[in-house]
Parts: structure tokens; sequence; C-alpha cells
């Protein structure tokens, strides 16, 4: 909701004019019939609405069910799942993204307080029926925090920690009852990745204490109507989300990944807009974009859960729950965010209507010209939408071929190699810091993951479709070398991911030629084999995915 200096303007109408004629039962939007408060109706926001300072449009029902109500409803599935989970059979299932049959593979959760070696800690057992109290007091040791905070902080960007960090770094020395101190649901998650990624035994124990608090941090920071809390509560969804899906418990990665969706959705993360400048005349059009740590933070935030939501549910093959088309859609308007300074901000460059409203369908249209925007972090966010784009068009292409699907594969088609071509090449990689660096790879893997599952269904047919997949899968295994001269201790789970779509081209070529003195597609096995043993070693953190991608090697 925007309003100019005297407050009697709104860009969603003159508000002023209201529906005196009560709504037809049903009509209201969802937020004024929870409420029990009498709505007028108006489009995009009615006028009680605006009238509290929502933040975000109304949503209404008359044509299907709310987003909230779709969120909610899956968040209540995704409990009782879990609820199973913790009652029974544990195992749950990755879907091979190169089968169209229902798969597949086991993905049996790991215990989440664990060894290096992946065996079970039974100090964790003993640990576990300890009253709180005496937990706290073993666990809050300051220079343990340090050491933990230190260790999460050096790779906090690879798991879609948004916050800058001199700031976060500066509000944890401020008294623990001061009002800007971090809630503890974000810190207990901190706490839990620092303590996975640090990988020291004598402090394993204390694994299943900081997830338990960072869950029960965040129902609590659930409930608060503070935007700050709310804010914490969304990164913290995304930490959890990002463990269990780093452990292979996708289950619960995904309840969490609702979580921060439905969050994210509720706040308005999504309609970050340019604001009107207030002393502008209404009809100039001028518009200025917030440039403040606050904002930017909100921006990078949205970005951050939008990449979660749309990567990992075509990795589970699961509908994304940011859903830009058909009943309960939201429509995306804010900004990619644009490094400046070391901190992500606003595109301030974008000028455009595109630039700040429909970002992601402007983007996928394929007519884009003036989003030149290649920072980091908008190339990751814009390699996740192409990657859900591509399994959605083809999820609606094998079940409705009809000519719609067929010309949004035809312009993914397109997009693909010039977004790829816009990345920085390898010879820059090794220039780029870090986390830049980090984040280009991972956006590198998901195109190159995108463009396998474009072509893949044509690949035994076709000639030149089967190159393109096996050229793809090359790429994916050159940047896993990347990754090993690296040598990170963690990066984006996400990436685990793509290893499975390249392992299955490979497999399946290599199978298609076992006969022949071909020795191309067996040398292409071996050496993403070599690769995988490599990062294992640096990076024993994933071993439960790295197992699955060699079992599916291991067929050939």
């Amino acid at each position: 909701m925007y309003s100019n200096a005297a407050g009697s303007f709104h860009l969603y109408g003159d508000m002023s004019k209201t529906n005196s004629t009560p709504l037809p039962r049903g009509k209201a939007c969802l937020s004024c019939r929870r409420k029990k408060m009498k709505c007028n109706g108006a489009k995009p926001a009615c006028g009680t609405c605006i009238s509290a300072n929502r933040a975000i449009d109304c949503e209404y029902t008359e044509g299907g069910r709310a987003l909230t109500e779709i969120l909610e409803e899956d968040i209540a599935i995704l409990e009782n799942r879990l609820q199973a989970l913790q009652a029974g059979d544990r195992s749950l299932s990755l879907r091979n993204p190169l089968d169209p049959r229902p798969q597949v593979q086991s993905m049996a959760r790991p215990t989440s307080s664990r060894s290096r070696s992946g065996t079970e800690d039974p100090r964790a057992t003993h640990f576990e029926a300890q009253t709180t109290q005496q937990a706290q007091n073993q666990i809050f040791n300051e220079h343990i925090l340090t050491m933990l905070i230190d260790k999460f902080i050096r790779h906090a960007s690879r798991l879609g920690f948004v916050y800058d960090t001199p700031h976060f770094l500066s509000l944890l020395r401020l008294p623990q009852t001061h009002p800007s101190y971090p809630h503890p649901a974000l810190l207990n998650s901190v706490y839990l990745w620092g303590l996975r990624i640090l990988q020291r035994n004598e402090l394993a124990r204390f694994e299943s204490y900081f997830l338990g608090s960072a869950k029960a941090a965040v129902t609590d920071a659930l409930r608060s109507s503070e935007t700050r809390t709310r804010m914490q509560a969304i990164q913290a969804e995304v930490l959890l989300a990002q463990y269990f899906y780093n452990v292979g418990s996708l289950v619960e990665g995904q309840y969490h990944a609702t979580g921060a969706v439905t969050l994210a959705i509720a706040t308005g993360l999504h309609q970050i807009r340019y604001q009107p400048l207030r002393n502008a005349a209404i009809s100039s059009g001028s518009y200025t974009p917030h440039n403040s740590a606050d904002g930017a933070e909100k921006t990078a935030l949205f970005w951050a859960v939008f990449n979660l939501d749309k990567c990992w549910s075509v990795a589970q093959g699961v509908p994304s729950k940011i859903n830009e088309h058909g009943s309960g859609s939201v429509q995306i308007d804010t900004p990619w965010t644009l490094v400046s300074a070391g901190h992500e901000t606003y595109n301030s460059n974008a000028s455009s209507t595109h630039a700040s409203r429909k970002t992601v369908q402007h983007f996928l249209s394929g007519r884009s010209t003036d989003d030149q925007n290649t920072a980091a972090e908008a190339m990751r966010a814009k390699a996740s939408a192409l990657l859900e784009a591509v399994a959605r068009a083809l999820e609606r292409h094998s079940s409705n071929s009809s000519q719609v699907d067929k010309a949004a594969c035809a312009i993914l088609a397109n997009i693909l190699p010039g977004f790829i071509d816009t990345l920085k090449s390898f010879n820059q990689l090794a220039n780029l810091p870090p986390d830049a660096r980090a984040m280009n790879i991972v956006s590198y893997s998901l195109a190159h993951a995108a463009y396998i599952r474009l072509y893949v269904s044509r690949a035994a047919n076709d000639e030149n479709s089967r190159l393109l997949c096996i050229a793809s899968a090359r790429a994916i295994v050159l940047i896993m070398e990347q990754l090993i001269s690296d040598d990170a201790e963690i990066f984006d789970p996400i990436l685990c991911t793509t290893w499975m779509t390249a392992a299955h081209v490979f497999a399946n070529n290599a199978r298609c030629v076992l006969s022949t003195s071909n020795t191309g597609p067996r040398e292409d096995v071996a050496r993403m084999r070599r690769a995988l043993d490599r990062i294992l070693r640096s990076c024993p953190l994933i071993e439960f995915h790295v197992r699955k991608v060699q079992e599916v090697l291991a067929t050939v």
C-alpha cells in the first residue's frame, strides 16, 4: 500500500469511496473474512487492509482457494508425514529427473547427531536425556559459540543466509535483552550449521539440542507480529530446510521450505516494489528504489526462499509453492538483487516497469532486452527460475500436448544458451570472491541440469539432443572439478541433485554403447567417479548424496 504525503491518495484506488453495500457471502478477502471485519472487495487491496497498513495485496477465493489456504493445507499434510516418519519408516524418495515413471531411490534419513564417518554417535542418546538447563550450562560457552558462528559465517551465503555479515555480528555484541539482539530461532539455526560444518566428534552430541531449540524458537517467532522477528523466522526456516536437505531428510526439508514460503508470501516479500516520490506529481510516474540495508535484506531473503522452493520442488518432483500460474497464484514484483559495495541492494538501474513488476514472468518470456543484471545473486535466482520452468513446461507438455507447451519449451530452449553464455567463464571464476564464485558454480550447474531436462526425452531418438545432454553432463563434471580445486568444506546441497542428473545421462549413454568399441561414455563415468571420490574426501558432509550418485554410476 502506497500513499502520497497527504495520505488521501492510494495507488490501489480512491478508498474514500468505500462500498456501503454488503458483499455476498464468500466475496470478502481472506484476511477480513478470518478477522470477521467488513470488506469492500476492492482489488488489489480492500479498504480495511489498506487502513491497517497491510503491505501486500488481498487474497480472494472466488476463483478458487487462496494461496495462503493452499500452503496451510500443504503444511498440515507435511506435519502428518513427519509424524509418520517419527513413528516408523523414515525412508523417502528423490525423483529421477530422467525417468518419467514414479521413482525410485530410497533416501533413508540419517541421524542428525553423527560422527564424521556417518554412524550414530552413542553420546547423543545420553545427551538427549539431560534436562534443558543442564544442556544450556554445557552449551552456552562463549568460546564454543564464537567458534560455531565463525565457522558458519565463512560459508553462510552458500546456505541461503542473506544478512549483512558485519551488521549481524554487531547485533551479537548487544546484550541478550536488547530488542535488536537476534532471535533464538535464527541463532540456534546458525549454531546448528556451525556445528555441522565443524564436524567435531566431541561436540556432535549437541546437534540434536540446537536442532530442537531452533525448531521450537521458530514456532515462537511465528507468533510475533514484529517484522524484524518474522524476517529472522524466514531466514531460520531457510537454514533448517537446507540442513535437512543436506542430511537427506527431504520430507523435513520440504516442511521447512514450505514454512519459509508461507511466511514470505504472508509478509509480502514477493511484492517489494518501488515507492513513488512523496512530493512528485501523481501522473509523473517517478519511482525511487529502496536502498536501505533493511530493504536489501528483504529482497535477498525473498530470492533465498525462491531458490529453495523452485530447485527442491523440481528435485522432489512436487509442484512449486511459489506459483505464478493458475489457482492460488501470486505475482512476483520484487526486483532482482544487485551487488554494490559488497552488499546486496535493489537494482537501482532498472527503471522500466518490467524490472519491478512481474520480474520472473518477464525474464521467462524471452522478450527481455533491458534486464542486464548479471550479479551473482540475480543469476542464481534466474537459474532457479529456468530449472523449474523447464520442469513445469515438460509436465504440461506430457499431460497435454498443446501448442502453448511446445511454445514454452521453444522459448526456454532459446533462453538457456544465452543465459549460460552470460555466466562468468571458468577463467573468470578464479578471480571472483569465494561467495560469488560458489554462487556462479551453482548457477552453472542448475542451468546445465535444466538443459538436460529439456532435451533428454528426445535423446533416444534424436542424435543432436543426445549430444546436447552429454555436453551439459560433461559441463557439470567440469564444475565439480572446480569445487575440488576450491577445497570447499560445504556448499549448497542442491548441487548434488545436478550431479544425479548428469550421472543418469552418463549411465544411460554408457549402457547404450557397451557392445561397441567406443570408450568415451565409459571414460565419462570414470571421470565423474573420480570427481565424486575427491569431493567426498574434502567435504564428507555430503556423503549421503554422493553415495546415491555413485549407486547410479555403479549400474553401468
